[in-house]
């Protein structure tokens, strides 16, 4: 998928579910700050709620390894620890000015859809 197929996705979704807040959103912020500082490939991360329904949760962080190495890292994490499992998602990996700009929808137990963008600044 790419870019504008998951933009697409995501404004279709968004006509039928919500985009999560409160709990479900605070949960998905620590979840993402915890994967990604556990992965011990990233440093200087920064996790934060956004307003944007495009990245409701925002992860800004640097590493030392390759744009291979950190498109696995990240796509790895969003499907074993991120995502809602048992229900739709859909990302996107683009690699640009030396970032990997990972962006995700995944739809959550509770009706909701919650957008999750990770910017890895590469050396």
């Amino acid at each position: 998928m790419n870019s504008k197929d998951l933009r697409r996705y995501l404004s279709e979704l968004g006509k039928r579910l919500p985009a999560a807040s409160g709990k479900n959103l605070s949960e998905m912020l620590f979840d993402c700050a915890y994967a990604v500082e556990a992965s011990r490939l990233f440093t200087q991360i920064k996790a934060s709620r956004t307003g944007d329904p495009n990245r409701l949760v925002e992860v800004r962080c640097q590493t030392r390894a390759s744009s291979d190495g950190v498109i696995s890292e990240v796509e790895k994490l969003w499907d074993e620890e991120l995502r809602y499992q048992h229900k739709p998602e859909f990302h996107c990996v683009t690699v640009k000015e030396r970032k990997v700009i990972f962006n995700g929808v995944t739809e959550t137990a509770r009706l909701h859809f919650v957008t999750v963008q990770i910017v890895v600044t590469l050396p």
